[in-house]
Parts: structure tokens; sequence; C-alpha cells
């Protein structure tokens, strides 16, 4: 038994140690989700910054731009 109870948000007492261990997979599987979203959405960058510049050209060619 660990004395973790005001680290954990809860009542001064002991916390059983398979809480701990509970929490930190808790905390790791949000992690990790996190991470598998933000690299997503980072593979996508190139291809929408690569949109963006072909829209700014065709706009430019319509404009009258050379």
């Amino acid at each position: 038994m660990v004395r973790w109870g005001c680290v954990l948000g809860m009542p001064t007492g002991w916390v059983n140690s398979d809480r701990i261990i509970l929490l930190t997979l808790a905390a790791a599987g949000v992690l990790t989700i996190a991470l598998f979203s933000i690299k997503g959405i980072l593979d996508q960058l190139p291809e929408v910054i690569a949109s963006l510049e072909r829209v700014r050209k065709a706009w430019r060619r319509f404009r009258g731009h050379p």
C-alpha cells in the first residue's frame, strides 16, 4: 500500500496499488490516442499545404496575374 491519496485527488488515506496501476494504464492509453491523432494530422499537413498552393496559383491565373 502506498499513501497517494492527495496526489490522486482523493481524500487523504491509503490507496490500493491496483488503483495506481489502473490510473497509469489509463493515462498511457490517453497519451497513445493523442499521439496517434496528432500523427494523423501531421501526415496530412503536406497535402493541405500543396493544395493551398494550387488554389493560390489558380486564383492568380483567374485574376490575370502571371
